[in-house]
């Protein structure tokens, strides 16, 4: 099920890699909810792989962005880069 606008903002405005108790994002949330934020580029979740090796880090190594936040840094050409973790 889709999530409403309100919702979707209750994460944006929120969302961090760890929150105050330490929780990771990847806990915080489910998975559905960061894969339709995520399709919808509202959310950019950096998914890093390791250089020498091609293996993938863990969620707990993995970082979210909010739309602006990795439009203004980076601006539209470095954003494919961004979600392919380089």
């Amino acid at each position: 099920m889709a999530m409403t606008a309100e919702e979707k903002v209750q994460i944006l405005a929120v969302i961090t890699t760890s929150d105050e108790s330490g929780q990771h994002f990847m806990r915080r949330y489910a998975h559905g909810q960061l894969r339709e934020l995520e399709a919808e580029g509202l959310v950019a979740i950096k998914r890093p792989v390791h250089g020498a090796t091609g293996i993938a880090y863990s969620e707990e190594y993995w970082s979210p962005l909010r739309h602006t936040q990795y439009t203004v840094f980076w601006g539209p050409a470095r954003e494919k880069q961004f979600r392919n973790g380089y």
